[in-house]
């Protein structure tokens, strides 16, 4: 529709019909809402001599003009269809309309938690149209103050609603001008009983209880420790409570059953992103089709086959296992991976065997019942099947339900299977440290301590004996290369850095970006620009390395040393732990993040790195150019900001 004109004044009523939940997590709540529209459009005039309506459904709205009123910092919405769409147009004689939806939407609010629990939080659902700025529609609450009407039955377990309003402003977009903005305002005060009631008392009966262990003879230590130990994982299980209907919808957030069918309309391969199998006789059979995914076929071999559905790395399509995974990776400074297993009941996908990380195993849905067995080689550096008649009688076997977390290391031998009465289980596994040890990292630092240790020592720079190389017995230089390993190892005790580059490489390369949310697209610059009288501060300090190497961008035989900072903010998230296809995408030139100094700039980026903040004019280097410069290079790849 072409405005001309004056704009159109589109009147706004709104009727909260329920606060349907407010997640302190994800910073936002949910509402249901009737949304109604009223303006007037004089080519729908009609004539009537009792001057009566026509009522609609929504079967209308495609063939006229209606405003295109949006929620503004929302996350999901949509309109109810329970029996119908539940859309009703209104047309007066007189061209009047009436528009009504009922609508669900999250939307986000800022939330302050440094008063927690007596902490109020003031939200806000806002509403503006996408398209005609205030030049071509004019937003207003219908009948003022009293436009925005509420259910007076709404009430929320952890929360007093303390009160609705309703009130308007204007949005400025420097592409397209200024917008009406309507808002309606509530503000929540935190139910501190409810905090006592679940928290603070069962800590403080927990303590209480601890005591009993006091009143024991001090003698009967067993009793004593026992005793302690069983009230506390008692009053710990009570305090997580599993059950509670919120925190098993967080569980099935992460990924359940019903996920398959949207995710194999994205295009997932057999191999690449799924794997079908079973245990067959203590052997692992894998039941992977040709090509694309279809889910029809999946359910079938699920279904009639009791195949398990094995699902590499969904990091890659779920937020909240985005989220989790990069926490864990700047936790434990490794790449952490995951996969998803849903086996069918009386079902049992892998054979026993132990793998070559640390596993964490987290149930989602259904049960699964485990058995844990004595490594037979402890932190494993390989994955490897184990039989049955080898293995012996499991040290541990117990059935985990939704909620429930276990851990074993490396070089745990293991298996799982669905048990009876239980239609099916979904569980992930969250691993890591993989090639992580000590000896790995020897392996990385050993050959840049024998490069710099050479430079100095003669004796490291001398030919080795004629003829070496070709001999079977090499008894003879054992003696020498001690020698060597004992002076390299005298360095070692002296050198304050240790030049690691191709693990904190191929970690800072191949990890998750930073989660930011769901909504939000690739890192850009933003905020000011720094100058020389800037403070500044390092920001996602977890994502980024500095590495002393050769100069990679000259090719003579005798280069130069350079400072290289490596970052993961523009990392790919869809390759994550996608092994071979991500080397191969290496091998032909995909991008590698990160910025290249001379060396004369280390100290001024170790002070960037140390400081909580540091002033750009104060940093170590010998002219203001190169301050700036530096500082420059940084915040455009996302690294610093001014403050």
């Amino acid at each position: 529709m072409f405005i001309t004109g004056s704009p159109i004044p589109v009147g706004i009523d709104v009727q909260i019909e329920s606060i349907d939940s407010i997640s302190e997590v994800d910073m936002d709540f949910t509402m249901t809402l009737y949304l109604r529209h009223y303006w007037k459009d004089e080519r729908l005039s009609f004539p009537s001599t009792k001057n009566r309506s026509m009522t609609f459904d929504g079967r209308l709205i495609k063939k006229i003009w209606v405003p295109d009123v949006f929620f503004v910092h929302s996350k999901r919405s949509f309109i109810h269809d329970t029996t119908m769409e539940n859309v009703m147009l209104r047309v007066y004689p007189d061209g009047n309309v009436l528009f009504s939806l009922r609508i669900t939407v999250s939307a986000m609010c800022f939330m302050d938690f440094s008063r927690f629990p007596l902490d109020t939080q003031n939200c806000s659902l806002e509403l503006e149209s996408y398209a005609y700025n205030e030049d071509d529609l004019m937003l207003y609450w219908k009948h003022g103050n009293e436009s925005l009407s509420t259910d007076e039955h709404i009430s929320l377990s952890q929360f007093f609603i303390e009160e609705f309003s309703a009130s308007s402003g204007l949005a400025f977009y420097s592409s397209t001008g200024w917008y009406n903005r309507l808002f309606i305002n509530f503000a929540l005060r935190r139910h501190i009983f409810f905090f006592v009631l679940q928290s603070y008392f069962p800590a403080m009966l927990m303590v209480m209880l601890s005591w009993v262990s006091f009143w024991i003879d001090r003698r009967a230590v067993p009793a004593r420790v026992s005793l302690g130990i069983t009230t506390v994982l008692t009053m710990s299980t009570i305090i997580t409570g599993r059950e509670d209907p919120s925190v098993a919808a967080y569980y099935q957030s992460l990924f359940q059953l019903t996920d398959l069918k949207e995710l194999c309309s994205q295009g997932l391969y057999y191999g690449r992103d799924v794997n079908i199998c079973r245990c067959v006789n203590g052997k692992k059979k894998v039941l992977n089709k040709d090509g694309k995914v279809s889910y029809l076929q999946l359910k079938k071999d699920f279904d009639q086959k009791k195949a398990t559905i094995q699902f590499h790395q969904p990091q890659r399509f779920k937020d909240e296992l985005w989220r989790i995974q990069e926490k864990l990776e700047c936790y434990f400074g490794s790449l952490v991976g995951s996969n998803v297993y849903i086996t069918p009941q009386e079902a049992q996908g892998l054979p026993p065997h132990y793998d070559d990380v640390e596993v964490f195993i987290l149930q989602l849905e259904g049960e699964k019942h485990w058995r844990l067995y004595k490594p037979t080689v402890p932190l494993a550096r390989e994955y490897s099947v184990e039989s049955e008649d080898r293995i012996g009688n499991p040290t541990h076997e117990f059935t985990l339900k939704p909620g429930d977390l276990l851990y074993f290391p490396r070089g745990t031998i293991h298996q799982a299977d669905t048990p009876p009465g239980v239609s099916y289980s979904t569980h992930v596994t969250i691993s890591t440290y993989q090639n992580n040890s000590w000896g790995d990292f020897l392996l990385d630092v050993i050959p840049g301590l024998v490069f710099d240790t050479a430079k100095e020592d003669t004796e490291l720079r001398t030919s080795i004996p004629r003829q070496l190389l070709m001999q079977v017995d090499i008894a003879d230089s054992t003696q020498r290369l001690s020698s060597f390993l004992r002076s390299l190892a005298d360095r070692l005790e002296n050198t304050k850095e240790l030049r690691s580059s191709d693990m904190k490489k191929d970690f800072v390369l191949n990890r998750l970006p930073p989660f930011l949310g769901s909504s939000t697209g690739p890192l850009t610059p933003g905020g000011k620009l720094p100058k020389l009288d800037s403070r500044i501060r390092l920001q996602f300090k977890d994502h980024a390395i500095i590495t002393v190497e050769p100069d990679q961008e000259n090719s003579d035989e005798c280069r130069k040393e350079m400072i290289y900072v490596y970052h993961s903010l523009k990392n790919s998230r869809e390759m994550h732990m996608m092994g071979n296809e991500e080397e191969d995408a290496s091998e032909d030139g995909a991008e590698t993040h990160g910025l290249r100094f001379p060396l004369s700039h280390v100290d001024a980026l170790k002070q960037i790195w140390t400081s909580a903040t540091v002033c750009v004019k104060e940093l170590r280097l010998s002219s203001d150019a190169e301050k700036e410069n530096l500082v420059l290079s940084l915040w455009t790849e996302c690294l610093i900001e001014v403050i």
